[in-house]
């Protein structure tokens, strides 16, 4: 299952963020917590790690709007954190849709891009 959720992650975010998700899921699997949605065909992926009592930070996040709140749901009332390439806009619309508000900006060296650290407030539309 680890090629399939791999490959989702390099079609589900476009460009240089997508190779580097998929290669570190492949390259350790098991480092994170992973909640993946579908048997067949894979839906939706988040990895977590618990940070401390109440914080869980997201690595990665990924689905439509449906999948993305069947994933966080277990999870909640956690405060949830998550960091993502400013220029995936559109997914940080979608975050923002279920709840996801921006809390600070992080430069990513490796990208060559900020990261938007956004934090889980509460879900917006039922």
């Amino acid at each position: 299952m680890s090629e399939e959720v791999a490959e989702f992650l390099k079609e589900f975010y476009p460009g240089l963020y997508g190779k580097m998700a998929s290669e570190a899921f492949i390259r350790e699997p098991a480092k994170y917590n992973t909640k993946v949605l579908g048997r067949q065909v894979v839906k939706g992926v988040m990895c977590y790690e618990d940070t401390s009592f109440n914080d869980v930070s997201i690595k990665l996040l990924a689905g439509d709007l449906q999948s993305l709140r069947r994933l966080i749901e277990p999870v909640k009332p956690c405060r949830l954190s998550i960091k993502v390439p400013e220029s995936l806009s559109d997914y940080v619309n979608n975050l923002s849709t279920i709840g996801f508000k921006l809390i600070a900006k992080d430069y990513s060296n490796s990208l060559n891009e900020y990261l938007l650290v956004l934090s889980y407030s509460g879900d917006t539309h039922g």
